[in-house]
């Protein structure tokens, strides 16, 4: 076997990461010889994951004295191969490695059998690679870290989710890195909240103004907590968020594509399958319904890619700074708003009407008024707003508009009540939604 080699570390302290440093670390040293232990770190791009496993891999190295070994897939030009790019890392070049995939197989179960070694892997495509590693048996270690949450592997590794930096370790990171004294504590905060807690974009943020300390930081933050220039103006130096955002993208299926750029045309907030479809189609109402089941599918699997998150059974939303570039291509895609407007128009306000009259019956007028306006909004239009009096009128009521780009998900799902109950004035943005739409 070759001499072990882990990288150094390039940021002496992770920040708000010891819960997760600690859970990893746990299974690392539980397993004491008696089998294999496996840590898998997963979550959004950027979100540090190569810095979290690296960190616990380096903690619990005296563990694993027959040697420590770095496997960076992502530095791959080609298709990757998970065995054979370990047999490299722990065999030198000569004698050649065996070209059958029996064979290499073999030799990794008979390497690993007896050696007490750490395998670091970093960017994990599949479970089906990680699959035939998990198939060998040894007192070895494997940390490695993936963009895919790896969700059919749950009972077989350790899965720790990466997620953004609540605000105060964030504001700490940005102090650490901007240098003391560079910002008021009410521009750290603004900075923490523009970046939504997301590690690579606070790195980038504080470091780009800790090099140029004549540049005037208010001017900066409004540079990028704007939702058409922000990921551009994420750069500090050769580091840049766009980058990192735009391989996760070119990496996705045709479909996933579709469905990831026609999220950016509705506003930052939490959403709903039909919704979702409503933005990807464009089509009736009754023929958007037809496509719930596909545009469900499609939905998950950017959860299990770490591109959205699902914090209920039946609401999804993207994460603040990856709606950004979202929203950019429907932008380009949408030039004249029209697709934007037909969206929340055509789909939405109908789908009020109806989820008003069924969720509460007792409200809207008499019946057959409300059957007439819940007719009306199945067929994809709803009564017009002129030829009913206020008195006739839905009792739909609550905040006015959607708060867009703030990152709040506590609001209302834009889903079927998403233009009223999303809504919010100004003056009421900081009530929330009324009692009718929590």
């Amino acid at each position: 076997m070759q001499d072990s080699v882990l990288p150094g570390e390039q940021r002496p302290r992770l920040f708000g990461r010891e819960a997760e440093i600690s859970a990893g670390l746990d299974v690392l040293r539980r397993a004491d010889g008696g089998g294999r232990a496996a840590v898998e770190v997963t979550g959004a791009p950027g979100i540090g994951k190569s810095d979290v496993a690296l960190r616990m891999s380096r903690l619990a190295a005296d563990q694993y004295p027959d040697g420590q070994f770095h496997i960076n897939l992502a530095l791959s030009t080609g298709p990757t191969d998970l065995v054979s790019s370990i047999l490299h890392a722990l065999f030198p070049p000569e004698p050649p490695l065996p070209d059958r995939r029996d064979q290499q197989l073999a030799l990794l179960r008979t390497t690993l059998a007896d050696k007490r070694v750490l395998l670091l892997v970093d960017d994990i495509v599949s479970e089906e690679a990680l699959l035939e590693i998990l198939s060998v048996d040894g007192p070895f270690a494997l940390v490695g870290t993936s963009r895919v949450k790896l969700s059919g592997l749950s009972d077989l590794v350790c899965l720790i989710d990466l997620g953004p930096l609540p605000a105060a370790p964030s504001e700490e990171l940005v102090r650490s890195v901007a240098g003391p004294g560079r910002l008021t504590g009410e521009q750290t905060a603004a900075l923490s909240a523009a970046c939504a807690g997301h590690p690579l974009a606070l790195h980038i943020a504080a470091a780009h103004l800790a090099r140029r300390p004549r540049v005037n930081a208010d001017r900066y933050l409004s540079e990028i907590t704007n939702p058409d220039r922000s990921v551009k103006a994420l750069v500090a130096g050769q580091t840049a968020l766009q980058p990192v955002f735009q391989q996760s993208f070119d990496a996705l299926e045709r479909d996933q594509a579709q469905v990831f750029s026609a999220l950016g045309v509705l506003p930052h907030m939490s959403f709903t399958i039909d919704i979702a479809a409503a933005g990807i189609a464009q089509a009736p109402l009754d023929e958007v319904d037809d496509n719930l089941t596909d545009t469900a599918a499609l939905l998950d699997s950017l959860v299990e890619l770490s591109l959205i998150e699902q914090p209920d059974d039946d609401r999804f939303v993207m994460h603040e700074i990856q709606h950004r570039p979202a929203d950019v291509r429907a932008v380009i895609g949408d030039a004249t708003g029209g697709r934007r407007s037909s969206c929340l128009s055509r789909h939405s306000r109908p789908r009020a009407v109806v989820y008003r009259c069924d969720r509460f019956p007792g409200r809207g007028g008499d019946r057959p008024r409300r059957e007439q306006y819940r007719s009306a909004a199945v067929a994809g239009r709803g009564p017009s707003r002129r030829s009913r009096s206020r008195r006739d009128r839905p009792a739909v009521r609550g905040p006015r508009r959607p708060v867009v780009g703030t990152g709040r998900t506590d609001l209302p799902a834009l889903g079927p009540c998403c233009e009223r109950a999303g809504r919010s004035r100004a003056g009421r943005s900081q009530q929330g939604p009324p009692a009718a739409f929590r």
